[in-house]
């Protein structure tokens, strides 16, 4: 005999199934990280060997929001320079040692795109100089991207040459693949490939 009980039981245990959902079952495209905790980052052990970060410098260029780059969607690429938003950072000073920081923050990242925050900083060459590039970040996990993109009077060439986008922590290259001539206007372009919310320097230096 089927008592009320066992009907009623019966009748929550068909109530619980759900259909298949086919979504539920593949990844997301991009993981968005936005927090300042990296005790849940994969590469949290992982990092990279510091560069000494100079003592001082002749300018200091921090950024100013907006000042984000058009990056060109499922790339890394960004359109041609320049862009109205980068924060100005003026003359760049002549001399030797380090000329000039710029400090800013990648507030939020899509892991494995360029799609995420960026920051992009544009100053003026006042000599001919081919300057050691260094970005550095802190906490020094992820992987950091940038290009140093210069006015050659044809065109926009970047004079690290893909050096500062590559799987090295911190990025850099040791002088620029060019001579930056005086009056050459060079636009500094950073931003997060994977890793975490982030504070970063960049600087050029000369011997």
């Amino acid at each position: 005999m089927v008592t009320r009980a066992t009907f009623i039981a019966a009748a929550l245990l068909v109530g619980c199934a759900q259909p298949s959902d086919d979504d539920d079952d593949l990844p997301p495209r991009v993981v968005i990280i936005d927090d300042d905790d990296v005790s849940d980052d994969d590469d949290a052990t992982d990092q990279g060997t510091p560069v000494s970060v100079p003592e001082s410098f002749l300018t200091t260029c921090e950024e100013s929001e907006p000042n984000d780059a058009p990056v060109i969607p499922g790339e890394t690429l960004t359109l041609d320079p320049p862009w109205t938003d980068s924060t100005d950072c003026g003359a760049l000073p002549g001399g030797t040692g380090p000329l000039i920081a710029m400090r800013g923050r990648i507030d939020h990242i899509l892991e494995g795109s360029w799609e995420g925050d960026n920051d992009s900083f544009s100053f003026t060459v006042t000599e001919e100089i081919d300057p050691k590039v260094v970005v550095q970040w802190d906490p020094l996990v992820g992987d950091l991207d940038a290009r140093l993109w210069c006015d050659t009077g044809f065109t926009w060439e970047d004079a690290a040459s893909g050096g500062l986008a590559t799987i090295n922590r911190p990025e850099q290259v040791l002088s620029t693949v060019f001579l930056l001539e005086a009056g050459m206007t060079c636009t500094f372009f950073v931003v997060a490939y994977e890793g975490a919310v982030t504070d970063y320097v960049a600087w050029l230096e000369v011997d």
